[in-house]
């Protein structure tokens, strides 16, 4: 090879080449005593353009603490909270796939992987890989048998593991001293903090856990041969456990250390040739628990009889009881602003403001005796899915008990190899309240089974986190779907909720289709209150729609049974919030639910139907319904809406409970008036 600055043989050891397109290359190098060549296929890639984001998570964090993370320009704004649920998943699949000696390395590359190091300080963000040793050695030393498995997880949730001999290395044996690439090139890849020293938990006498932060100077195993230096291959070689990677090793001369916690207590190779065994464990005491210092390296201690002096004491208390009177002075005020809060709570609403969080429900004697929670969670582990099975494709939202997200679920229904699935997860600071009514409600569509009720697939009850695994409803919830068809424009004409389109405006439903979804809805309805259920908050917000315009009727977070020879009402609490806009008035003023509470709410229900998801009253505040409904005032027929369907609304709101119509008898009239329609081909057409 010719020096092309020199123009005689190279003599240099090492050659920097520009490589500009991926190929093949090899380089070749002789002296009068050997001749030796090496190749490999060098792959050119593009500049990636990215952004760095802080991370904010908490599956990563012991691991990569808030650094900045690189991400695609190309990956959604949400990219942080997808990944996070992909560690998550592919975490609880590789814990029965790897050894405990690979657990936390196995952890550690994912969190890499997943989350990048970002290099904000160029021009543009630039990606850090993980620096080459540290990947080897997780590969060579940690997880060798797991490897292949740690692979294929990772690349089931589109993370993938990095090809180690690719990656860049932080170790100066690499690079000769001369090399001006040596400094460069070790900071521009990412180390693993598993091979760092915590110098808070170094001990020198004895160990803790594994002894991986022992740095003592014990230089015997613990029968009596002595340690070979770890910066030594002889007689045993070990080329994945020096120095270069494990910070402990530095300086560590010929003493026991248990890098990275590869073992299970510090241990040492044997410097004794011939030996079968290359290593083996040092005699060096555990720590006691309740020794004040347990071998740590720690400054001075504070003597307990200087500290507290008697004017240190008069300070420690009168800290203290200042404290705790401001604390209670708090807990006061924020208590009574809690009562003015839901005293008359009445402020204008959106459509959000209907959304129901229960708090503690009282005991009440007239509902049924609840199952218990030992007997909740037996029920459920009878559709217990695994959640490890879990494909995650996309976040849907948030609902009443935490993350909401669209998943697949393999052969969790007979006959298909994948479905998809909505999987329902409780939060992880969830009261013991709210985990009540999430396994209420799990338990509650466990006894419901009909095609206009939403279908409880599965259930994750086993372990954390906690989910429920409904099916799949394609056009989403039943209020944006209405909105969706609705006409493009409308003027508001007055506050009774009569409204003007435009002439060219169509909607893209006809009466038989609102029809059509009203009849379903009604026939759910005659399912479950035939049941013993009150619903009490039935709304087009808490169904959904799916192909072929199926309707299903998807929330009961708020549904309780009463007894049916007991009065068949169900007592709600004062403190209850419940959808205002929704309900009759006996409801609102004496927290009381019946089968014709949840008529009147369906008469609303058809409403927004025909309405096409106008919010009920929405010119008004929650204040002014209430009055509105007391004095017996009802909702205007929505614009286009036939008569007969206004009339069957008005008798779902007349004022006294019993001369409501049943739920059996509004599904015969909705049925009898679909059929006219369509025998007389009446179709919504101005």
């Amino acid at each position: 090879m010719v020096d092309p600055e020199t123009h005689r043989p190279y003599n240099k050891t090492f050659y920097l080449f520009n490589a500009t397109r991926t190929q093949r290359y090899e380089c070749r190098a002789e002296n009068k005593y050997k001749r030796v060549s090496q190749a490999a296929t060098v792959t050119v890639i593009g500049k990636q353009m990215g952004r760095c984001e802080r991370y904010a998570g908490r599956m990563c964090k012991n691991h990569i603490g808030n650094r900045l993370v690189w991400y695609n320009l190309s990956s959604p704004a949400n990219m942080s909270a997808i990944q996070e649920m992909n560690v998550l998943l592919l975490w609880k699949k590789l814990i029965s796939s790897v050894s405990a000696t690979c657990r936390q390395a196995a952890e550690a590359i994912l969190c890499e992987s997943a989350f990048p190091t970002c290099d904000n300080g160029s021009e543009v963000p630039v990606l850090v890989p993980l620096c080459r040793i540290h990947c080897t050695a997780v590969q060579n030393q940690f997880c060798h048998e797991s490897w292949n498995d740690i692979y294929q997880i990772m690349a089931s949730g589109n993370i993938t593991l990095p090809v180690c001999r690719n990656l860049l290395s932080n170790s100066n044996e690499d690079y000769p001293s001369t090399d001006p690439l040596k400094s460069t090139i070790a900071e521009a890849c990412s180390k693993i903090k598993l091979f760092e020293v915590d110098s808070s938990q170094v001990t020198t006498t004895c160990y803790h856990g594994s002894g991986d932060q022992y740095r003592g100077n014990i230089n015997m195993t613990e029968q009596h041969f002595p340690c070979q230096r770890w910066d030594s291959h002889f007689p045993h070689a070990h080329p994945h456990v020096t120095q270069h990677i494990f910070q402990i090793l530095k300086n560590a001369g010929n003493q026991c250390r248990n890098p990275g916690g590869l073992r299970a207590r510090p241990w040492c190779y044997i410097n004794i040739t011939g030996k079968h065994e290359q290593w083996q464990y040092c005699d060096i005491p555990l720590c006691a628990i309740n020794d004040g210092q347990n071998g740590l390296v720690t400054g001075n201690v504070l003597d307990m009889d200087e500290f507290f002096t008697k004017e240190t004491v008069v300070i420690v208390i009168v800290v203290a009881l200042v404290g705790v009177s401001l604390i209670t002075l708090i807990a006061v005020l924020c208590y009574r602003a809690f009562k003015e809060h839901y005293k008359f709570q009445y402020n204008r609403a959106s459509q959000n403001d209907v959304n129901i969080d229960v708090e503690k429900l009282p005991y009440n004697m007239s509902y049924h005796q609840q199952p218990t929670e030992s007997l909740i969670q037996s029920t459920l582990e009878q559709v217990e899915y695994p959640r490890n099975e879990l494909v995650f494709i996309k976040d849907i939202g948030q609902g009443a008990f935490g993350r909401m997200f669209k998943a697949k679920a393999p052969n969790i229904q007979d006959g298909e190899d994948y479905t998809t699935v909505v999987v329902k997860m409780l939060k992880e600071d969830a009261s013991d309240d709210m985990e009540l009514d999430f396994e209420r409600e799990a338990a509650l569509l466990l006894d419901l089974g009909h095609p206009n009720v939403i279908k409880l697939l599965g259930a994750c009850a086993i372990g954390r986190p906690r989910c429920l695994l409904f099916e799949y409803m394609s056009k989403g919830d039943l209020n944006e779907f209405l909105r969706k068809q609705s006409p493009d424009h409308f003027i508001i004409r007055n506050r009774s909720t009569e409204l003007l389109s435009h002439p060219q405006d169509r909607p893209k439903l006809d009466h038989v289709q609102q029809l059509e979804i009203s009849k379903q809805l009604a026939s759910a309805m005659v399912y479950i209150s035939g049941k013993g259920y009150v619903h009490r908050d039935l709304a087009t917000r808490n169904c959904l729609v799916g192909d072929d315009l199926v309707v299903k009727i998807s929330d009961f977070g708020l549904t309780r049974r009463v007894h049916l020879e007991e009065g068949k009402v169900y007592i709600g609490s004062e403190h209850d919030a419940i959808p205002i806009r929704w309900m009759p008035i006996e409801a609102i003023l004496y927290n009381q639910f019946t089968f014709e509470s949840d008529v009147w709410s369906f008469g609303v229900v058809l409403w927004e139907i025909f309405s096409f998801a106008l919010q009920p009253y929405y010119d008004m505040d929650l204040k002014e319904v209430i009055k509105y409904i007391s004095e017996g005032q009802v909702l205007s027929c929505p614009d286009n809406t036939p008569q007969d369907i206004y009339d069957l609304m008005k008798a779902c709101w007349r004022l006294e409970s019993h001369e409501r119509p049943s739920f059996q008898q509004v599904y015969h009239q909705i049925c009898e008036l679909l059929s006219t329609m369509k025998h007389t081909r009446y179709v919504d057409r101005v």
